[in-house]
């Protein structure tokens, strides 16, 4: 490969010129010393040559005579413009001589992206403002993909597109991520990708893991308009620029205090040490082109200290950020695909609301299409690249992304997946380091038993339905430690639960406390029953009395069929708590039996059959009967007690102390009432409880021995 050579122009009619006469001239325009040394630092650090403009460059030749191959741009692209801007002009000029781009000038910006917003979806615009820039309002105006060449000058313009050109001509090389809020020890390798975790040594020795021809270069951490934390001793300072900085008012950048330094004990780097030719920001408030939030213009925007160094494109959002590294990851893997910056701009702004994570205002400051890597042929399987693994096997493609989850390795090398109609083969994974394939077997797309928001509704559910026991009298001994425990991390559960937005599965750490609340029902549901039996016998408890204090009565309806029991009229109440409107029960009482059924809305239906009197062995034999009336699988913990049985010495024996119904079903349970000490026709009142997570049920039925 030729390496292009940099000619440095000091004037613009030369500068327009030069910009025809193709490879290997590409031209910047140096009319000041500063200019000067920003185009030479570059240029020494690529290791490009540079020639004068007006002494070397064959600048009397005409543009047919020089003889070299024009520079070309496979994508379609147009450049916008204000009619009165004069510099933009030139740059507009330049970009349809060494980018093949169509150029159109408007009176204004909102009729530019009226003419934008007309054009194919597959059209690259480019957005140049340099006499009469736009403000962040207007570039709201503009779809993606685009991009935008916003300088106070038209050297910064220039040197922009110049290393747009040269980059285009170079070979892919690796990318690099820095992650200072990414929680690890071990770098990370995925594709051709580096990570750089914010407890790894690598991070804070960076430098060794340069190799300076690095492609895309991006960071997941803190910052602001004016600096950039590369690690927790390290920062991008905004006021390393190329250009003595200005304050234009009385307000001092959000970086000084004083005059110096907000964080005095952090080193201080200049852009043009961080290497990569697009430079991609996760992290917050990091673009600004009027002026940020302080006097000054955009003197001290960080996003324009990266643009006077290496990179020709610069990605990054004016608004707060979630800080996710799936953001990086698919910004990397994408590049890597041969999609064009504009282009995995525009799937970043798709993904982050989808996900949840937050607005896609991401912004594109340079040519949008400009690309780091060769496009991804169709017919590879499997091809892997810079955090994305393409060709996923889609086992669930009419099924909603937020209830599929991505199934294959267990590891947390793998964190998601992605769909979209640009991204190759339409699916990809998204992988944080490098994953054994083959024996991770194939990843797949497939179906959720169950959504982290489904998970986090259930614990919480659960937890609330066990503290609503109070509200009924009830009085959690058992397992309560348990309990208070899950209680306690509960918040911390719902951060994990957030690693599983992007279609990764249900984080362990979210898993376990699934498992610990299964657990801690099979302690407490029993220990609840136990309860309610002691308190039968004792005091002759009566369920339904104990609670109605807390709850007001809210509709009420006679049953068709009359008591299950005896057939008599009975009518069925609605009740809700006073002091918790979720906390609804139902109650069917019986003119002549009183109450005997009771429950919760949507769980289980119980009743009592056959109590048949054996009096040789004086026992009374039935069955209870359970319906379930939930939406998912219920296990029941169930036991009984009788009224009025105590001085008889009355017990109850169930052939299962534990049942599972399958949602809308039903299961027989044999009782036995044994009565050592019958009286004469002594009317006793046996009552069942069936409990789960927190839920009580009730059926009771008299009999007689």
């Amino acid at each position: 490969m030729t390496l292009p050579t940099i000619v440095l122009c000091t004037d613009v009619d030369d500068y327009v010129r030069i910009c025809g006469f193709g490879s290997p001239f590409v031209p910047v325009l140096c009319r000041d010393s500063w200019a000067r040394a920003m185009v030479t630092g570059w240029t020494g650090r690529l290791g490009l040559s540079t020639i004068d403009g007006s002494a070397d460059c064959p600048g009397s030749a005409d543009e047919s005579d020089v003889g070299g191959r024009l520079w070309t741009n496979v994508a379609d692209l147009q450049v916008v413009r204000l009619e009165d801007d004069a510099s933009a002009k030139v740059m507009a000029q330049a970009f349809v001589r060494m980018r093949s781009a169509v150029s159109h000038s408007f009176p204004s910006w909102e009729s530019a992206a009226k003419h934008q917003s007309e054009k194919e979806s597959t059209t690259h615009t480019v957005v140049i403002g340099i006499d009469r820039r736009p403000t962040m309002r207007d570039l709201a105006l503009f779809d993606d993909p685009v991009g935008f060449v916003v300088m106070d000058t038209i050297e910064l313009a220039s040197f922009l597109l110049a290393k747009t050109v040269v980059y285009s001509e170079m070979p892919e090389g690796r990318d690099l991520c820095f992650a200072p809020i990414q929680k690890g020890k071990v770098l990370g390798d995925a594709g051709g990708l580096t990570v750089l975790p914010g407890d790894s040594q690598e991070l804070q020795q960076w430098r060794s893991v340069v190799e300076g021809d690095e492609s895309v270069v991006s960071i997941v951490g803190h910052a602001s308009e004016d600096y950039l934390r590369l690690s927790s001793n390290e920062l991008v300072c905004g006021r390393r620029t190329v250009r003595p900085p200005e304050i234009s008012g009385k307000r001092l950048p959000t970086c000084m205090v004083d005059g110096g330094c907000v964080l005095p004990g952090l080193r201080q780097t200049g852009p043009q040490d961080v290497p990569g030719r697009v430079f991609f920001a996760n992290a917050c408030l990091t673009l600004k082109v009027d002026g940020g939030v302080f006097d000054g213009g955009d003197s001290y925007t960080v996003s324009q200290r990266f643009l006077e160094a290496n990179a020709a494109a610069f990605v990054a959002s004016p608004m707060l950020k979630d800080g996710r590294i799936e953001e990086n990851l698919v910004f990397h893997g994408l590049m890597g695909s041969g999609m064009s910056v504009g282009q995995a701009t525009g799937e970043i702004n798709r993904l982050l609301p989808h996900w949840g994570f937050e607005v896609g205002k991401a912004l594109v400051l340079g040519d949008p299409s400009m690309t780091t890597g060769e496009r991804l042929p169709e017919e590879e399987e499997q091809p892997f690249k810079k955090g994305l693994q393409f060709g996923v096997m889609d086992e669930a493609p009419e099924v909603p992304d937020d209830e599929c989850c991505l199934d294959g390795p267990q590891s947390r090398a793998v964190v998601g997946f992605v769909r979209g109609g640009m991204i190759p083969h339409g699916r990809a994974a998204l992988v944080d380091r490098a994953i054994d394939t083959e024996a991770a077997g194939p990843l797949r797309i497939v179906s959720r038993s169950q959504t982290p928001e489904a998970a986090l509704v259930r614990v919480r559910q659960v937890l609330d339905e066990y503290d609503r026991l109070a509200l009924l009298g009830v009085k959690v001994d058992e397992g309560r430690n348990l309990l208070t425990d899950l209680r306690k991390n509960f918040p911390n559960a719902v951060r994990r639960a957030s690693v599983s937005r992007c279609g990764a599965p249900i984080d362990p750490a979210l898993q376990r406390v699934l498992d610990r609340l299964r657990e801690a029902t099979k302690t407490v549901d029993p220990g609840i029953v136990a309860k309610l039996q002691r308190e039968t016998v004792k005091s002759e408890y009566h369920f339904v009395e104990a609670y109605r204090d807390a709850y007001r009565m809210t509709g009420m309806h006679r049953l068709d069929d009359g008591c299950p029991n005896c057939g008599s009229d009975a009518v069925r109440y609605e009740f809700v708590s006073f002091g918790d409107d979720r906390a609804h029960r139902w109650m069917v009482s019986c003119v002549i039996c009183g109450a005997v059924q009771d429950g919760v809305p949507g769980f289980v239906m119980s009743s009592i059959e056959g109590l048949e009197t054996n009096s040789e062995d004086k026992t009374v034999q039935g069955e209870v009967v359970f319906q379930s009336e939930a939406p998912e699988e219920v296990s029941l913990a169930i036991g009984g007690a009788v009224t009025h049985g105590k001085r008889h010495g009355a017990s109850v024996t169930v052939s299962q102390e534990q049942v599972v119904l399958s949602p809308g079903g039903h299961a027989r349970v044999p009782v036995e009432v044994r009565v050592p000490q019958p009286a004469d026709k002594h009317c006793m009142f046996l009552r069942m409880y069936c409990v789960s997570e927190g839920k009580i049920g009730f059926s009771g039925r008299e009999f007689f021995i």
